[in-house]
């Protein structure tokens, strides 16, 4: 979640009696600001090898700090390692080093350097500081809160502490904690862009949208080019249904970062959810180029071709999907959508029985296949059982019901098809296929006055209510 902060010990400079071979200004440049002047001068000290074994490890920090400037963590850390051979007590070569070590991912090496440092110095702030933040990555985040403790006991107004702390608090699940380190960072440091992100990253994911939004705001307002806050502000524009925020938003996240595979797939999904289905399929092609392997951009883009009725091409991305993901349920189960909507029912059938085998609480697979077997009047004590199964793991689903309602009634079953269509019809009023369905099975029941009171609402509904149950083989 969180941009990575050490606190690196500045160069030092060694109080000495000059040799021979150095002169006084290569000990002033061995610890100055440029790092090319700073090595040059630190490797004439120690080439000349005539300095006290103190100064000679200072010359060593001083030029792995150099080297760390210019981002060569190898020379560095060969360095520092001198400096601590040559003086074990170099408290500040320990905790850079513990530093580029964090940076490589060696957190359990960091770790050792930072306590060696803190034994020398039980109250070195920067030691418990960047142990903090190594605990941190590697995961361990009780033990990042109690250095991070100690920091802020030994500097109070330290803001970054409390806000790797807020971090760790926010990954044991403490909100609140999270939210109130995050509240002291800000003010010790109004102007602390991440504090006032992280915040809002905390206060999204509780749901409480408003507050998230200024804070993002507060973040991009103190750092323009904060992609991070544009993708996460638009991920809450897109919760709440704001599409055309939302897309502003991942827009200005690429324009950042052009090859964020994330900020094109979100902006995808907000583009399908405006049903501009055009500019969903280029998104989310585009995730694709960035990203080949990526199984959901081409489920999600089967999904948008399917609804555009291009079923052929729906069903090749959802080929790719389930090659690349074998055990992928929803592509499984929307490639039947496809294939159903095609007309092929039979494979259909197939891949909701795949759906089925790899997830058997998939209610959308049980009323898929429970559909299909309707409109084909096949298997159709299966179907019942299809759609029983569906129905039991969701609850009373009116669309399930009225898949059973169509079984029932093709199973001359008109007293179940009747209650089936009764009850989606009372679920969700207004349906026009619920009150033909309740109104084709009173007619077969002999309540002819009734059904055709119920055929005539749902006609009024929707003209084309008895073409669809014409195509489905129902006539009144």
């Amino acid at each position: 979640m969180e941009r990575r902060i050490w606190i690196l010990v500045l160069a030092a400079l060694a109080s000495v009696l000059f040799g021979t071979a150095a002169r006084a200004n290569d000990y002033s440049a061995c610890a100055g600001a440029n790092p090319d002047v700073a090595i040059s001068s630190c490797t004439t000290i120690i080439d000349a090898g005539t300095g006290s074994i103190k100064n000679l490890a200072t010359a060593y920090y001083n030029r792995g700090n150099a080297y760390r400037k210019k981002g060569d963590y190898g020379p560095a850390i060969a360095d520092y390692n001198k400096a601590i051979g040559l003086n074990p007590a170099h408290m500040d070569a320990l905790s850079n080093r513990g530093t580029l070590l964090a940076d490589k991912g060696d957190y359990d090496r960091a770790i050792a350097d930072y306590g060696k440092a803190i034994n020398l110095d039980p109250e070195y702030e920067i030691g418990y500081f960047n142990r903090g933040r190594a605990y941190y990555y590697r995961g361990d985040y009780g033990a990042a809160i109690a250095d991070y403790d100690r920091a802020i006991i030994l500097n109070p107004d330290h803001a970054d502490a409390y806000f790797s702390r807020g971090s760790a608090y926010y990954y044991t699940g403490e909100y609140s904690a999270a939210v109130a380190d995050y509240d002291r960072a800000i003010n010790l440091n109004p102007k602390h862009a991440n504090a006032y992100f992280y915040r809002g990253t905390v206060l999204a994911d509780i749901g409480e949208y408003d507050p998230a939004v200024a804070d993002y705001d507060k973040a991009i307002s103190l750092n323009p080019k904060h992609a991070e806050a544009y993708f996460n502000r638009g991920n809450v524009h897109e919760k709440r249904g704001d599409y055309e925020l939302a897309i502003s938003d991942y827009g200005k996240t690429i324009h950042l970062n052009p090859e964020r595979a994330n900020a094109y797939f979100n902006r995808g999904l907000a583009y399908y959810e405006k049903d501009d289905f055009d500019r969903a399929i280029s998104d989310f092609d585009k995730v694709i180029a960035i990203n080949p392997d990526h199984a959901v951009a081409y489920a999600n883009r089967g999904i948008v071709h399917s609804h555009k009725g291009n079923y052929d091409f729906a069903i090749a991305d959802y080929d790719k999907a389930i090659a690349l993901e074998p055990k992928y349920t929803d592509a499984y189960y929307n490639r039947g959508n496809a294939f159903r909507d095609k007309g092929d029912y039979v494979s259909a059938i197939t891949d909701y029985g795949k759906a089925i085998a790899i997830n058997p609480k998939k209610a959308s697979a049980f009323s898929g296949r429970c559909w299909v077997r309707a409109l084909t009047g096949t298997k159709l004590d299966e179907a019942r059982r299809d759609c029983d199964a569906a129905l039991a793991l969701s609850g009373n689903d009116p669309t399930i019901l009225d898949s059973r309602g169509l079984v029932g009634i093709k199973q001359n079953r008109f007293e179940n098809a009747w209650a089936d269509y009764d009850a989606a019809a009372r679920t969700e009023l207004g349906n026009a296929s619920y009150l033909y369905g309740r109104g084709i099975a009173a007619i077969r029941l002999g309540r002819a006055t009734e059904g055709a009171a119920d055929l005539a609402n749902a006609i009024r509904l929707d003209v084309n209510i008895a073409k669809s149950y014409a195509e489905r083989g129902i006539l009144p």
